[in-house]
């Protein structure tokens, strides 16, 4: 079932962006830019909004946020890093849930607002509430929307802990304080995505680790995984279980269903 054209867009209103999560049965979330072209594209305005559909087919869309606010990117403030209303398209979001409470939920949205330090800084939602924060926090510049984990509500990347510094964690964001916590330390730097499978914590950069104790410490394994480390994800599949996928020599991605050994000791 879709939604008909109800007029032709204008210019201004064309090529929008979007990224949208769900909240509850029955309802989303939708973060989208529009208007404007080139590396401004989605800066005319950004906006939020709560979609839903109930049992009876009935939809609803309440927009609860209209951000029209542009900045000089050349000499942002940081009363601009703050501010939820700034014009962004969004870069991607993710919903956190309250693990004592999973109906308490919480949207982080990372913004595109043409500053620097604003688009580091993460938009947390409460579509309850209709309530908007910017958080005090930055999230890693290099890393996208795939480089991210959502495991039972919490957000969790592997980064180096600064540009500085090329030792790598496994990071968590979510309930009850939404702060950047640092949990086990990754020996290698160039760490890829984490995936959570049957009780352990899986991070494959250059070299696969693995933790038994919720990312809290890692120890190094021998497996080689194919391909490069920066083109591969790791994910999981309810019918295969752990899957890498991986790009080689330029190609297209293949997939491989992975399945861990233990070693026997002599």
């Amino acid at each position: 079932m879709g939604l008909g054209m109800l007029c032709q867009p204008t210019i201004e209103q064309q090529h929008p962006m979007f990224d949208h999560r769900g909240v509850q049965p029955g309802l989303i979330c939708v973060a989208g830019g529009i208007g404007k072209e080139g590396p401004q594209r989605g800066l005319g305005r950004g906006w939020i909004a709560l979609v839903g559909l109930d049992t009876g087919g009935r939809r609803s869309v309440d927009i609860i946020l209209e951000a029209k606010i542009h900045i000089d990117k050349t000499n942002e403030t940081r009363e601009d890093q703050f501010n939820p209303n700034l014009a962004f398209r969004p870069a991607f979001m993710f919903t956190l849930r309250d693990p004592n409470d999973h109906g308490n939920v919480r949207l982080l949205l990372r913004r595109y607002t043409g500053g620097w330090n604003s688009s580091l800084r993460p938009l947390l939602i409460d579509p309850k509430e209709r309530t908007f924060e910017v958080l005090n926090l930055t999230l890693p510049s290099h890393l996208l929307g795939k480089d991210y984990t959502c495991h039972d509500g919490t957000l969790y990347w592997a980064s180096r802990n600064t540009a500085a510094d090329n030792r790598a964690a496994l990071w968590r964001i979510g309930f009850p304080d939404f702060k950047r916590t640092p949990l086990g330390e990754v020996p290698d730097h160039s760490c890829g995505i984490p995936a959570f499978f049957n009780g352990q914590v899986h991070v494959v950069g250059q070299t696969w680790y693995i933790s038994n104790n919720d990312g809290h410490s890692f120890q190094k394994t021998n497996v080689r995984a194919p391909g490069t480390y920066f083109l591969r994800h790791l994910c999981v599949s309810h019918h295969h279980g752990l899957i890498l996928l991986a790009q080689r020599n330029g190609n297209s991605y293949e997939h491989y269903r992975v399945e861990l050994v233990k070693e026997e000791s002599d």
